[in-house]
């Protein structure tokens, strides 16, 4: 009799136990869901939005003839993900920094796994995922860098002013700064011509923070920048210069 009421009170019990934990977990999930719903949904929202900048291509600066004195070209900043390399991506470092110009070891430290504290979540431990590997990589470079399948390692496109004849002229182009601020001369008189209008688009990402194009809701195409036409001549600037360096060295005024 008294093993039986033993018996009646453990059954009792667990089903009892096994009731209160889904009790318990139905009424955390309406706590998620309908008190806190307009929260949560919020922060998923924020965490799969994915607003990305297009960059305009800056306008050419050309002499009254058409050549070019200033202009722009695609790089690819090319960076790697250390928590996504794995040790058959790096079997294939030798091929990478002969591409990148880089030393193997420089590769392997960078694809060690590294952790810092997060500004922006109270301190909160998080994992690196960017280490820039270089800076400004020709395009040609970058799709042989694609194919060697190292899934880790991508690139962001960007632009790069190119100065085709070097220092001639310098003093009236001027330059644009590794910010993209344009400095001085002709870039900066003209820069609300020459830069143009970014575009942007707003997509979601996945769990890998990559972007789903089929989900994108808005895109805004970049309007480039217009050409400026000097009414300078290459060569005779060329010449000028070339005469007045001589003219320099003969002479030493200074």
């Amino acid at each position: 009799m008294k093993s039986l009421f033993i018996l009646s009170f453990r059954f009792y019990l667990v089903f009892f136990l096994i009731v209160f934990a889904f009790c318990s977990l139905g009424v955390r999930l309406v706590h998620l869901q309908v008190f806190n719903a307009e929260k949560y949904s919020e922060i998923a929202n924020g965490a799969r939005k994915n607003f990305i900048s297009l960059q305009a291509r800056r306008g050419d600066v050309v002499d009254r003839k058409g050549n070019l004195l200033a202009t722009t070209r695609s790089v690819v900043e090319v960076g790697m993900d250390p928590h996504s390399i794995s040790d058959d991506d790096r079997m294939k470092f030798d091929e990478l920094a002969k591409l990148l110009n880089l030393e193997v070891n420089s590769l392997h430290q960078s694809a060690d796994k590294l952790t810092r504290k997060s500004l922006a979540h109270n301190g909160e431990i998080r994992n690196v995922r960017w280490i820039k590997l270089k800076e400004e990589v020709d395009e040609k470079i970058y799709r042989e860098i694609r194919k060697l399948g190292i899934k880790g390692v991508y690139g962001n496109f960007k632009h790069s002013r190119l100065y085709p004849n070097r220092s001639l002229a310098s003093h009236v182009l001027g330059f644009v700064n590794k910010e993209g601020t344009a400095t001085m001369g002709v870039e900066r008189f003209a820069d609300y011509y020459l830069k143009g209008q970014d575009g942007w688009l707003e997509s979601e990402k996945d769990g890998m923070r990559r972007e789903m194009p089929q989900h994108r809701a808005f895109e805004v195409k970049p309007m480039d920048g217009l050409n400026v036409e000097l009414s300078l001549d290459r060569m005779i600037q060329d010449m000028v210069e070339e005469e007045l360096k001589r003219v320099v060295e003969d002479f030493e005024p200074l």
